[in-house]
C-alpha cells in the first residue's frame, strides 16, 4: 500500500518541459501546507539541462520536507522574476488564427514601457511582500511626478495583470489589488475632446458616400455640426418620426 502510494506520488510529480518563444521551462506542481496547489518553475538552458532540472525538482519535492523547502524557495521569488516570465508569455506580438486573435497584443510598445518603469520600482522586491499600501504609494508618486491619471491607470492595470499572473502560477495567494480600496479609477480620468480637421471631415463623409452607408450620412453630418452624442441624435430621429406620422 505504502509502496503504491509512493509510486503514485512520484508519477504525479514527474513535471513537464514547456517551450515558449524558443525558451525552455520546467514545471513541477506540489501541494503546500495550506492545501493549495502550487508550482515550481525553472528556466533551462537547453533540453539536456531541462531534463536534469526536472529530475532535481521532483527529487527535491519527494524528499522529506520537500514541500516546505519549495515554499521557502517560492518566498524568495522577486517581482522581476515573475514580471520577466509574464513578459515572455504575455507581452508578445499578436498571434492570429484566420482573422481571430488567439494570443499576444496588437501593440507591445506601451506595455513594455510601463513594465520597464514597474521593474525600476518593484524589481528587487519579493513578490509575496508587496502590499496594497506600497502599490498606492507608487500610484501617488507617479501622479506627483506629473503623470496623468489615465497613464497611471494604464501602468497599474499592467501591474494588476502581473499579480494575477503570479496568483495563477502559484507564487501568491492574493493580489495586493484585492486587499484594499480600488487603486484604478477610470472615472477620474480626464475626458478628451477633439474637433476633426477639415481633411478628416472630408474623408469621413466620403466613406459614408458608399451605397451601403449613404443612409447614415445625414446623421454623421448632424453629429459633426451639432456635437450631439449618438443617443441624443437617435432620440431626435425617433421624435421626428413620431411627429411626422402623428
Amino acid at each position: 500500500m505504502k509502496a503504491g502510494m509512493k509510486a503514485g506520488m512520484t508519477r504525479e510529480r514527474t513535471g513537464f518541459i514547456v517551450e515558449r518563444d524558443g525558451k525552455l521551462y520546467v514545471r513541477v506542481s506540489y501541494i503546500d501546507s495550506l492545501g493549495k496547489r502550487r508550482e515550481l518553475m525553472r528556466r533551462a538552458d537547453d533540453r539536456k539541462h531541462a531534463r536534469q532540472l526536472q529530475k532535481d525538482l521532483v527529487k527535491q519535492l519527494d524528499s522529506p520536507g520537500g514541500n516546505q523547502r519549495a515554499e521557502l524557495d517560492a518566498e524568495k521569488v522577486t517581482f522581476r522574476e515573475v514580471a520577466e516570465r509574464y513578459k515572455d508569455q504575455k507581452l508578445i506580438e499578436a498571434v492570429y488564427v484566420g482573422d481571430r486573435k488567439v494570443a499576444g497584443l496588437r501593440s507591445v510598445k506601451s506595455p513594455k514601457t510601463y513594465l520597464k518603469r514597474l521593474l525600476e520600482h518593484f524589481g528587487a522586491a519579493k513578490i509575496r511582500t508587496i502590499t496594497h499600501s506600497q502599490v498606492d504609494e507608487y500610484r501617488l508618486k507617479r501622479l506627483s511626478d506629473g503623470m496623468t491619471i489615465a497613464s497611471a491607470n494604464r501602468e497599474l492595470a499592467l501591474l494588476r495583470s502581473i499579480f494575477n499572473f503570479a496568483k495563477r502560477e502559484g507564487f501568491i495567494t492574493r493580489s495586493p489589488f484585492e486587499m484594499g480600496s480600488p487603486l484604478i479609477s477610470v472615472a477620474d480620468e480626464t475626458k478628451r475632446d477633439r474637433v476633426l480637421s477639415r481633411d478628416e471631415e472630408v474623408r469621413l463623409l466620403t466613406a459614408f458616400s458608399d451605397d451601403s452607408l449613404v443612409h447614415l450620412r445625414p446623421l454623421v453630418i448632424a453629429a459633426l455640426d451639432s456635437g450631439c452624442r449618438r443617443g441624443e441624435l437617435l432620440s431626435d430621429v425617433t421624435q421626428s418620426r413620431f411627429w411626422l406620422y402623428a
